[in-house]
């Protein structure tokens, strides 16, 4: 249950940073085309979305970071994801731990579905299970890496409109003295 929420979590994040950064660097290069009021709030806008995304996407690499750091926490969560599959409540085995949307079939996905059904054994399973969450883990870094990649863009455009605007401003000073 967990390794489906996980993935859930990860494809939803990596898709919110998709769409954000589809908005923010036409939005970006539209401030520096124009400095208005309109651009500079769009993207202020933007810019509070990212920060408020990109603690989301930290938080969730700490927990991953955590929990493959920590072996218990890896042990009790093979003996819950264990005894979730023997559950005759749950009716799910293995195979339905992961949802079948399209959205979310990623590669791992697929791998995580076809090394769950083929791998016997609590050692083997521990192992595995680590894997996959290194796997998560590598993804929910690579989308925090990509939010990073933006945060420095957004930096570098305020560094520029900084100093447009105070090229005018001493432009101005130096025009009406």
């Amino acid at each position: 249950m967990i390794l489906r929420y996980t993935e859930a979590i990860c494809s939803f994040l990596a898709a919110r940073t998709t769409e954000l950064e589809t908005a923010t660097y036409p939005a970006l290069d539209e401030l520096t085309a124009k400095i208005s009021s309109r651009n500079l709030d769009r993207v202020r806008k933007l810019k509070s979305a990212m920060t408020r995304l990109t603690a989301r996407v930290q938080k969730v690499r700490d927990e991953l970071e955590q929990l493959l750091d920590d072996d218990d926490d890896m042990a009790d969560l093979y003996l819950s994801r264990k005894m979730s599959s023997s559950s005759p409540v749950s009716g799910s085995g293995p195979a339905n731990w992961f949802p079948a949307s399209p959205t979310i079939g990623s590669k791992i996905s697929r791998a995580s579905r076809a090394s769950v059904a083929t791998v016997r054994g609590d050692e083997d399973d521990i192992e595995e299970l680590e894997m996959l969450l290194e796997a998560y883990f590598m993804q929910i870094d690579g989308t925090l890496n990509k939010l990073t990649t933006l945060r420095e863009y957004i930096d570098d455009t305020e560094d520029y409109i900084n100093i447009q605007v105070t090229k005018n401003a001493r432009f101005l000073f130096i025009k009406s003295s």
